[in-house]
């Protein structure tokens, strides 16, 4: 186990973590804190957009919220009750908050860590080629890595919500 700057173990074990996205860091809350450069405080919060509608809510430092997505359970119902929507939000919440990009291989680590299995890099580039068409993503192969980047203004529940 290593720790988090916050101090909390970021757990090896990814099925017992929360934070399911990020690696070096325990939570949405923390990567959000190192992004700014900024120091720990617990009582510090963000304010965010829901990833399924245009409300806003606080991400805090608190355990069940520092990993928070959605403004509120029913939204996350509605994203996930779609067709294949939890596997596709994953998918879609990596390449989101990696604004640099993010190659298939490390998308498969991250769906490795949830719930929904993809089969390989492979199966990730064919679950994410219908978000490429729509020009969601876009896509660009280098020297045997296909490389995903977010392409649209919209967030990644309204995609799964607008299209499916």
């Amino acid at each position: 186990m290593t720790d988090c700057f916050c101090g909390r173990s970021c757990r090896d074990d990814w099925a017992f973590s929360r934070n399911k996205l990020f690696s070096g860091v325990c939570s949405r809350y923390c990567r959000e804190t190192q992004t700014q450069g900024l120091s720990h405080d617990g009582s510090r919060t963000y304010l965010k957009s829901c990833t399924a509608c245009d409300s806003t809510f606080e991400l805090q430092y608190a355990y069940n919220r520092s990993n928070q997505l959605y403004c509120s359970n029913s939204c996350r119902l509605e994203v996930e009750s779609r067709k294949h929507g939890k596997k596709h939000m994953t998918l879609l919440a990596a390449i989101y908050e990696n604004s640099s990009g993010i190659t298939s291989h490390e998308l498969y680590r991250i769906s490795e860590r949830n719930t929904t299995r993809i089969k390989g890099a492979t199966g990730v580039t064919n679950c994410l080629k219908q978000w490429v068409r729509r020009e969601v993503i876009t896509m660009e192969k280098s020297s045997g890595a296909t490389f995903y980047r977010w392409n649209s203004n919209l967030r990644p529940g309204q995609v799964i919500l607008r299209w499916k």
